[in-house]
């Protein structure tokens, strides 16, 4: 008889070994801890309203706990157990605190509005957030000049000790020191660099060097740069070349040596149109060898980073 009326009402046959009750009704939902329904017992609330017209027990068959079963539609995310408070205030987000989400604002340099438009506070963005490239500025040999009379330019051969690097005339020289031979000599070059219009504001610059020597060299052989700014016609004090003196004796294949200059150091602060006088130096010590050899540089060039 259970079977066909069960067939009936189209639903499974009750287990009768489960003990209590699995479905009820009335105008009144049982009080918390009323004993005799079974865990899952659906109760109708004939008295209920939208979210309060069916319960369903939570509890035990000693102590039920009938809740409301809910309508996906007045789930609240306030409702959720890693949400904190909520008062859905206009243009605010939910962030992630480590432990939960909290409802915050935005703030600082943008604020957004309940429409989500996103607003930008006036001078925030700064250079450094815009997309950079490094742009190399290839400095012309032919227009190196003499460090201690900055008006000559380099004379056709090297001058010696203490005087300065030689440049040939023939179109695509290498720039050259003196010969040493169990002797040593120390000579150097200039420039002066105009820092470009798209230059990046608190970036550094590189000076790259490329150089070798064509015997190796038997003592220390540094090879140096000094970067100085030009103010009012006359070279700052401070050199901005945070690179130190590098030794190349041992370099007799063209590589590039890499010099940093300091984008902000105190008082001396790079910015487009800053012009910087660079002097390029190179100690070649033979001292105790015996084969001849030069110190040649075969390129400068300056590395800036740049606006794309």
């Amino acid at each position: 008889m259970i079977k066909r009326l069960c067939s009936l009402l189209r639903m499974t046959q009750p287990n009768v070994s489960i003990p209590g009750l699995l479905y009820a009704h009335g105008a009144t939902v049982p009080t918390d801890g009323t004993a005799g329904y079974a865990v899952g017992c659906v109760f109708a609330h004939t008295d209920g309203a939208a979210g309060t017209a069916l319960y369903v027990n939570e509890g035990t068959l000693a102590a039920c706990d009938f809740n409301a079963v809910e309508t996906p539609g007045t789930f609240k995310v306030a409702d959720l157990a890693d949400v904190g408070a909520t008062a859905y205030t206009a243009g605010k987000l939910l962030v992630a605190n480590g432990t939960g989400y909290a409802e915050v604002a935005v703030s600082n340099d943008a604020t957004l509005a309940a429409n989500g438009s996103l607003t930008i506070a006036n001078a925030a963005v700064e250079s450094a957030m815009l997309a950079t490239v490094t742009k190399t500025h290839a400095i012309r040999l032919t227009d190196l000049r003499q460090p201690e009379a900055a008006k000559d330019f380099l004379g056709d051969s090297p001058a010696g000790d203490g005087g300065a690097l030689g440049l040939a005339d023939a179109a695509g020289s290498p720039v050259l020191g003196t010969s040493t031979n169990n002797t040593a000599a120390t000579e150097s070059c200039m420039f002066d660099f105009a820092v470009p219009a798209d230059y990046v504001a608190g970036q550094d610059l590189t000076v790259r060097v490329k150089f070798l020597f064509t015997a190796a060299r038997t003592a220390a052989s540094n090879l140096d740069v000094v970067a100085k700014l030009v103010k009012g016609g006359a070279l700052d004090a401070t050199d901005l070349c945070t690179t130190a003196a590098k030794d190349v004796k041992a370099v007799v294949a063209e590589a590039n040596q890499d010099f940093t200059i300091d984008s902000d150091a105190v008082g001396d602060v790079l910015a487009p149109g800053s012009v910087l006088n660079v002097v390029v130096s190179i100690a070649a010590d033979d001292t105790g060898g015996s084969e001849a050899g030069v110190a040649q540089i075969n390129g400068i060039d300056v590395l800036v980073p740049s606006r794309a």
